[in-house]
């Protein structure tokens, strides 16, 4: 019970930082304002964070801009369309999943898969084949050399 306490108490501490950002514009709907500050990392150089989540005042100017730039595209991928078109893919948190931009989502995933691939192939050759046993049916010759047998009696012999 004291840990959901303690959890809602920090809740609760969160919201006005998550609230921080000034009111949309009058005509723009909060939601896509929201969204397109979201998809554009914040220009301030102290960390990377997207406008909405940063606290710093380069980020509320930045929510300012994006607001009238929501207001005269009239929705909020518009305004990111425009906005990208303007400064580049680089103000994206993420790239886009298309063309080059693939090699960021797929490269890693490709990567682990080769290697998991590798790492069998390798523990397989370090096994190896097992040495085959003998088929049934078939006898082992069990005969002994005259030479060998004389050889180990006379060592007997004088163990005793």
């Amino acid at each position: 019970m004291r840990k959901i306490l303690i959890l809602i108490v920090l809740l609760a501490a969160a919201l006005p930082a998550l609230a921080s950002k000034g009111a949309a514009p009058a005509g723009v709907d909060r939601d896509e304002l929201v969204f397109v500050a979201g998809e554009i990392l914040c220009d301030c150089g102290c960390h990377p964070q997207s406008v909405f989540a940063c606290a710093c005042g380069r980020s509320e100017e930045m929510w300012g801009m994006l607001g009238d730039l929501v207001a005269r595209t009239g929705s909020g991928e518009a305004a990111l369309a425009a906005y990208v078109e303007e400064h580049g893919e680089m103000v994206l948190l993420a790239p886009k999943a298309e063309g080059f931009n693939l090699v960021a989502w797929l490269g890693p995933l490709a990567g682990l898969l080769l290697s998991i691939v590798a790492v069998i192939l390798i523990l397989r050759r370090w096994k190896g084949n097992p040495e085959e046993e003998p088929a049934s049916g078939t006898e082992l010759d069990t005969t002994l050399d005259a030479g060998y047998l004389s050889r180990l009696n006379k060592d007997l012999e004088k163990m005793r």
